[in-house]
């Protein structure tokens, strides 16, 4: 059974070049794949104040319960989790911001077209 669905945002231990680091993430994943592999593909929210084309500005109107902070979704920071390395989940992005998301990651990192 799935415990987190596409666009929830989850408190996970979040693997960075220094080491683990607690931090939000947004499920980028779909169903099928924890169906498939039992993980999640997410990517790493922060606080930080930096801001360049990586940055994936979060508004409280795009989620269904504000975060803690004013974040932004870094899009190039994007790893595979299992479940139990989530803590909880504390909130959900909507649906068209996840989109736009998913377009930004494509074009910033990926550059398909």
């Amino acid at each position: 059974m799935i415990m987190y669905e596409q666009g929830d945002i989850v408190l996970v231990n979040f693997p960075l070049p220094d080491g683990f680091k607690l931090h939000p993430a947004v499920i980028a994943s779909s169903d099928e794949v924890y169906e498939t592999e039992e993980c999640y593909i997410g990517i790493m929210i922060t606080s930080s104040k930096i801001r360049d084309n990586f940055s994936f500005e979060l508004s409280n109107e795009m989620l269904i319960k504000p975060l803690d902070q004013q974040s932004q979704v870094r899009c190039q920071l994007i790893a595979l989790f299992n479940e139990n390395e989530i803590e909880k989940k504390i909130s959900r992005l909507k649906k068209e911001p996840l989109i736009n998301l998913v377009k930004q990651v494509n074009n910033v990192v990926f550059r398909i077209k």
